[in-house]
């Protein structure tokens, strides 16, 4: 019988129970079959404060997504002109740092699974921020380019795993609209703050790696509060354990089993792959909006508007806060509406605020304008992982928000070059 694939019934969570072997019920139906049944008969929902331990996992995962959107931001262009002058590079060579979130997060989609099936979140509890906080001391050492590099792959793998894992929790909360559009506000958050701090720095002569040491203790209460919030949770439960394993399970021709990867299933069996690759369509595409938007605005407001140098960076520190504050704000509108109805009026409005910028000659109207395109912009993000969890069985929602999540890296990458 072939696992269904499509939204999920009423009354139907991510909640799975925690047993060490599946019901004697399940184990002679299919992985469809018993995972349905155990959506079904999940009585006790989970919520951000519900068990009361959420309420720590909820604040350690925010905490989680703000040490990676400050460690995106940052590692991209603000640390460019620093790292010319130090290594004495050219802007071609200092580049290459771009694509080191790239192999990380490439590294993370091809290991997230099997990661959440040997030791569950707890292990990515300790693996991810692990990933930042080796990272972060090495670079306060400010080491040899080419060890610079790997490191902020080490970091971007670190990134990976969190937000697959992350989101994919979050996504099977009873108000999963809210609280994913309060993690990526925190992403977003973090990624108003870290340039501001950096050349804050840079400002006060001090070197760049200072910015590190900031870094290192971000990461130190990211491991902390991580690990504790998140130590009871253990290998993946029961039956979402069996469910994925089942799932991954192939036989070849001679009628030998073999296991792929999650990745290989997800992206190429027909009803998943086309929701992973759409998904991951929509997210370059965002991404690119979002990186034009924000970048594009500066030059707009100094070169066309006529706008000071102080003017026009506070344009984009405008975007971006309101950028988070739509995550959260919306994110308790969309589900009221419905997400389908609310993702094509965020985009038209989107779209029209875009026009306003272009043809009303005000620099306070393109300002105003700007801001309010950051704040519809914000809740897509979230909107998209939600319909992930919605549409995918739950032991394909880690690879295929990973993978999505990949996506927008390519994309931010990309566009940046």
């Amino acid at each position: 019988m072939p696992r269904p694939v499509g939204k999920r019934k009423p009354g139907m969570t991510a909640g799975i129970a925690d047993d060490s072997n599946p019901p004697e019920k399940y184990q002679e139906a299919s992985p469809g079959q018993w995972l349905a049944s155990a959506h079904q008969n999940a009585k006790d929902v989970p919520n951000w404060n519900h068990p009361r331990s959420n309420i720590w996992k909820t604040l350690a995962a925010f905490w989680s997504f703000f040490v990676m959107g400050a460690n995106d931001a940052a590692s991209g262009v603000p640390l460019v002109p620093y790292l010319q002058s130090h290594y004495t590079l050219s802007y071609l060579a200092v580049s290459v740092i771009f694509l080191s979130p790239l192999i990380g997060f490439t590294i993370a989609s091809l290991l997230d699974t099997k990661i959440y099936l040997a030791l569950g979140r707890r292990g990515v509890a300790i693996i991810s921020p692990s990933c930042h906080l080796l990272a972060y001391i090495a670079n306060s050492f400010h080491p040899p380019y080419p060890v610079l590099v790997l490191t902020l792959a080490l970091a971007g793998l670190g990134n990976g795993l969190a937000d697959s894992a992350w989101n994919a929790w979050a996504s099977g909360m009873e108000h999963a609209s809210q609280v994913l559009g309060c993690l990526h506000a925190a992403f977003g958050l973090g990624a108003v703050v870290a340039p501001l701090v950096l050349t804050g720095f840079g400002a006060r002569g001090m070197p760049w790696y200072y910015f590190y040491d900031v870094m290192i203790a971000c990461a130190a209460v990211e491991l902390v509060s991580s690990v504790a919030a998140f130590w009871d949770s253990t290998a993946a439960p029961g039956e979402y354990r069996y469910a994925l394993a089942e799932s991954l399970l192939k036989t070849n021709g001679d009628g030998n089993g073999s296991r792929p990867s999650g990745l290989r299933e997800t992206l190429f069996q027909r009803a998943s792959a086309r929701i992973a690759w759409t998904g991951s369509a929509f997210l370059f595409l965002y991404v690119g909006i979002e990186l034009g938007v924000s970048g594009w605005i500066v030059s707009f407001m100094g070169d066309v508007r006529d706008a000071g140098t102080t003017v026009s960076g506070l344009a984009a520190a405008w975007f971006w806060l309101a950028l988070s504050s739509g995550r959260i704000v919306l994110g308790f509108v969309t589900p009221l509406v419905g997400e389908k109805l609310a993702v094509a009026v965020y985009i038209l409005l989107e779209a029209v605020f875009g026009l306003v910028i272009h043809f009303v000659a005000d620099i306070r109207v393109a300002a105003v304008a700007t801001a309010m395109q950051g704040f519809f912009l914000g809740p897509l993000f979230p909107a998209i992982v939600l319909a992930t969890a919605r549409l995918l069985p739950e032991e394909m929602h880690v690879t295929a928000i990973g993978w999505r999540r990949g996506s927008a890296v390519w994309a931010r990458r990309c566009f940046r070059s």
